[in-house]
């Protein structure tokens, strides 16, 4: 799962310095905007699907797993429906231009894409099986970015025409993951007002953990793009990408480690503290590394990397580390919480964190 993932988001990374040399600060900054309020689409679409039923299901018996999957699903299916008209009003208040608006279309296809396979895959990655799942993401990352690439540097094209494969991966990807959930059973969707009620009066919380970190991370790039300009939001995207790639490898450490917590805390909470107390301290080392990097060895890279328009930003980028570090504490703590079904707290915690 590390290795899988962890490639896609050098690809990704990859992408993102290919329309940094190829369109500046402000190429970056119409990208990283659509891709912020495509990740809002997504973060509605789920809702904190993935956290409730990786632990859900890692604790059901089998026999209920694929009613509890059909009525996750059929969950889902509602939320995707209202992200998207949430996506149309947004639209229709803040009239993006033709290429914008095509960015934002074209990326938002894929995130949705994103927030359906989290739950098609719940049952390989409850029972720690993610080589399936990691290998499918993978592929469809190198089919979208190969795309892109080729499309910017062979045929010169524009950053909305180049776009044009992201789609097509989606697709992709959304054929594998159906192929994993119907190899564990019947695929069905399930949409009734007692299982709305009961998933929804659950996964609350988990929504306003999953909004609130999303807001947190993308409030900086939306706002600059929409009143200062899209090199102002390129800039601060380009700190923000930094950090993201960064904790990758940690954010695959702590979900590696969520089925387990989860089992050990529902039949042996005394054994469960010495895991969990060592994912705190790994991530904590982890973060005091990334920090490290981030402040002295990724600014004077930032022009040789992405281009002589970068220069001058690493005064920008500096004071970033800081947030890199307490973004890496926060994974393994966040995963200990969900472990021990302290979501309503974490949830309360990432809410005032992201008003402030």
């Amino acid at each position: 799962l590390t290795a899988c993932r962890l490639s896609g988001d050098m690809l990704n990374l990859l992408l993102f310095v290919l329309i940094s040399r190829q369109f500046g600060p402000a190429g970056v900054g119409a990208y990283s905007y659509g891709f912020a309020i495509a990740t809002f689409v997504f973060v509605i679409g789920c809702l904190g699907i993935e956290d409730y039923g990786i632990r859900q299901y890692a604790r059901m018996e089998p026999a209920r797993q694929p009613t509890f999957l059909a009525e996750l699903i059929g969950a889902q299916t509602i939320m995707v429906g209202i992200a998207l008209a949430g996506l149309a009003v947004y639209l229709l208040a803040t009239a993006p231009d033709a290429a914008k608006l095509a960015m934002i279309l074209e990326v938002t296809c894929y995130q949705v894409t994103a927030a359906v396979t989290q739950s098609l895959f719940i049952p390989e990655m409850a029972y720690q099986r993610m080589a399936y799942p990691a290998i499918a993401q993978l592929v469809s990352r190198i089919v979208a970015i190969t795309g892109t690439g080729i499309a910017i540097y062979r045929f010169h094209a524009s950053l909305e025409i180049a776009l044009v494969g992201v789609p097509v991966a989606a697709v992709l990807w959304m054929a594998l993951a159906i192929r994993s959930a119907r190899g564990r059973g019947p695929l069905r969707v399930t949409v009734t007002r007692a299982s709305m009620r009961q998933i929804a009066g659950i996964i609350w919380s988990f929504s306003l953990i999953e909004i609130f970190t999303q807001l947190f991370a993308r409030v900086g790039v939306i706002v600059l793009s929409l009143e200062v300009g899209d090199a102002a939001a390129g800039l601060f995207a380009t700190g923000l990408r930094l950090i993201e790639t960064a904790l990758v490898p940690l954010a695959f450490f702590g979900l590696a480690a969520y089925p387990h917590l989860s089992q050990l805390f529902a039949t042996d909470t005394v054994g469960f503290r010495r895991p969990a107390l060592k994912l705190v301290w790994v991530m904590l080392l982890a973060g005091l590394l990334l920090a490290w990097g981030l402040y002295f060895v990724a600014p004077p890279l930032l022009v040789p990397l992405l281009g002589e328009r970068f220069a001058g930003t690493a005064p920008i980028i500096r004071p970033m580390a800081a947030l890199g570090l307490v973004q890496a504490v926060d994974i393994g703590l966040g995963r200990i919480l969900l472990s021990a079904n302290l979501n309503v707290s974490r949830a309360l915690y990432i809410v005032a964190g992201a008003v402030t």
